[in-house]
Order: structure tokens, then C-alpha cells, then sequence
């Protein structure tokens, strides 16, 4: 089965084998991609073109690739698994995950988890290292690079360390090299849809833009309750760069309102200066690295309220790659 690396090289051709492509600039909806690959006179690689088209139409022509993951040929399932991790997105999370199960197309499917960037991938790559015979590795190092996820330096540095010399050690010393470098990385919340959804609609989350948001009246009398019973505010990071504390909201997900993170933890304020007095970046339902610092650097620069330099405490402290951690997403050992 080809590589992932080498369907992008076909990927970037008009055509194949002297046949044009369909045009990638054409709509490819729901109806037609169907057809398309139902129909006995497609050859698979015309086949496999219009499924690699249908990336650009988004998670609209999602429905249809997961109708079609467990197709007899593997080709078809390869190319499939392609356009979920160029599609991205919370929804291809679970196909990809039954694609990595299927022996036709794991190696495709596991850089294609990685190409796809949720942050949940730490989990599922980290099980399978551990519990894969070392010829079997290679491809979830291949994995790891693609996600390049700042938690898992450490993980994959220690591989290199322990296996210098080999090509492991040299794919492993990649892999962490561009997880180190990558400064972008956001945290998608890792338990079940149904909270998710729920959360969406939760209100009561507090905007911080200044001491001005936690000198108002409802909001310090939140903070004093809170710091009478030696209880920190859950604070998140939004993909707009905002911070936002919960005040009476308690859980990360209801906070972010059911979307993606820079990062989240727990945060108290000194009552006197409304200064950051501690933050960490404790949060069990997202899992955010120690660099997701940086965003509430950047969240409170243009503000009045002064921080501390970097987290007050990080966790786990173990690491996110730790037995501990790993042990409380069984599944993901598929």
C-alpha cells in the first residue's frame, strides 16, 4: 500500500496515467461523489481522483467517505482516509480511527490522523508505540511527525535517545524536532460528542480584556467566593486569542462553549491588584502543553493585568505520554 507522502505527489498531477482528473476547482457534493464511486465503469483511478477532489468541498462530503471506509478496494479506502486528514476537523477524528484499525490502509491512515492535527492523536499514537513490535513503529514516528505535537517532544526524544543509531532514532529525532518548532497547536476537547454539544449552548463565561471585566461587581464577588473555599477559576484561551475565565461555569468545555483551545487550566487573581496571582494548565478535558503559555502571554499583552513569566504548576506532571495518562483511553489501544 503507498504512503501517504507518495499520494501527495499524485495528488499535485493533472492527471494520471494520461487521464485528467476531476477538476479540483468543480463542486463535488454528496450526490455526485456517490455516483462516482458506485459506478462500475469508473476506473479506480478516476475513482480515486474525484475522492481526492472532494477535500475542497469540506465537511459537507463527509457523510459519503464515511459511508465508503470499509470499501473491498484499497486504493479507494487509502484515498478516502487522505481527504479525511485534508478535511481535518473534529468529525474525521473517529473514521480515521477505525481506517487505523483496518490492515489494507493503517499506515496511510495513522500520518493521515497526524495530517488532521487533533490533539487527540497524542493518545492513540503514543498506545500504539508502546504496545507495536519495533518493525511496526516506523510508521506511527511517520505519525508523530505529521501531528507534531509540542507534548510529545519529550516522548520522542527519549525513543531517539534510547535507540541512537538506528533509523528509528533518526525519524523519532525528526518528529520531535518539528513538534518542538511547531508554535501553533490548538487542543480539541477529548471526551465524548455529547458534552461538546452540550456545552455549545452553556452562557456565563466572563471576557477578561483588562482589571476593568473582574473589577465589576458580579464578577469580584464571584472571585471572592471562590477564593473563600480556595477554589481557581477555569479559564480558557479561545482560537480568537481571547482569555475568558468561567466565573460560575466550572467545566473547560463549557467555557470554550464547545470549541477548540489554545490552551486552559485554572487561574486565581490577587483581590487587591486583580493581577494573575497563580495559572496552571490543569485542565482534564483538554490536555494542553506547557508552550500553550505563550497564548496567555499574548492574551493579556494589551492588557492592564501583569502574569507570571510561565505556568505557576504544570501538569501532569509525569508527562501527557505517562502510564497514568495513556491508561485512561483504553480504546484508543485499538
Amino acid at each position: 500500500m503507498e504512503s501517504a507522502r507518495k499520494r501527495e505527489a499524485v495528488w499535485s498531477k493533472p492527471y494520471i496515467f494520461g487521464k485528467p482528473l476531476v477538476d479540483r476547482g468543480s463542486s463535488m457534493d454528496e450526490g455526485r461523489l456517490r455516483k462516482i464511486i458506485e459506478d462500475p465503469e469508473k476506473d479506480t483511478d478516476m475513482k480515486e481522483s474525484a475522492i481526492l477532489a472532494s477535500a475542497e468541498s469540506g465537511s459537507r462530503i463527509l457523510p459519503v467517505l464515511k459511508e465508503f471506509i470499509r470499501h473491498e478496494n484499497p486504493k479507494i479506502k487509502s484515498a478516502i482516509s487522505s481527504t479525511l486528514g485534508r478535511i481535518g476537523g473534529r468529525q474525521v477524528y473517529e473514521p480515521l480511527l477505525e481506517l487505523i484499525q483496518d490492515p489494507d490502509v493503517y499506515k496511510d491512515a495513522l500520518e493521515d490522523l497526524g495530517t488532521a492535527r487533533d490533539s487527540r492523536a497524542i493518545f492513540v499514537f503514543a498506545n500504539l508505540y508502546n504496545s507495536l513490535e519495533p518493525k511496526g513503529r516506523k510508521a506511527v514516528l511517520y505519525a508523530f511527525e505529521k501531528l507534531a505535537d509540542p507534548r510529545a517532544v519529550d516522548f520522542l526524544a527519549g525513543i531517539a535517545e534510547t535507540a541512537e543509531g538506528s533509523d528509528i532514532s533518526e525519524i523519532a529525532q525528526e518528529a520531535a524536532e518539528k513538534s518542538r518548532r511547531n508554535t501553533y497547536f490548538s487542543y480539541t476537547f477529548v471526551w465524548d460528542e455529547e458534552t461538546r454539544k452540550k456545552a455549545e449552548q452553556k452562557e456565563g463565561r466572563i471576557l477578561v480584556a483588562g482589571k476593568a471585566d473582574l473589577q465589576r461587581k458580579e464578577v469580584a464577588d464571584i472571585l471572592k467566593d471562590f477564593a473563600s473555599f480556595h477554589r481557581p477559576q477555569t479559564y480558557v484561551v479561545a482560537l480568537d486569542g481571547k482569555f475568558y475565565i468561567g466565573g460560575n461555569v466550572q467545566e473547560h468545555v463549557e467555557v470554550a462553549k464547545g470549541e477548540d483551545v489554545l490552551t486552559a487550566g485554572e487561574v486565581e487573581f490577587d483581590l487587591e491588584t486583580f493581577d494573575v496571582a497563580y495559572i496552571n494548565n490543569r485542565s482534564n478535558g483538554f490536555y494542553p502543553g506547557k508552550t500553550s503559555f505563550r497564548w496567555i502571554k499574548e492574551a493579556l499583552a494589551g492588557t492592564d493585568i501583569r502574569a507570571p513569566e510561565d505556568f505557576s504548576e504544570v501538569f501532569p506532571r509525569d508527562g501527557f505520554t505517562c502510564d497514568d495518562i495513556l491508561h485512561m483511553f483504553p480504546f484508543y489501544n485499538a
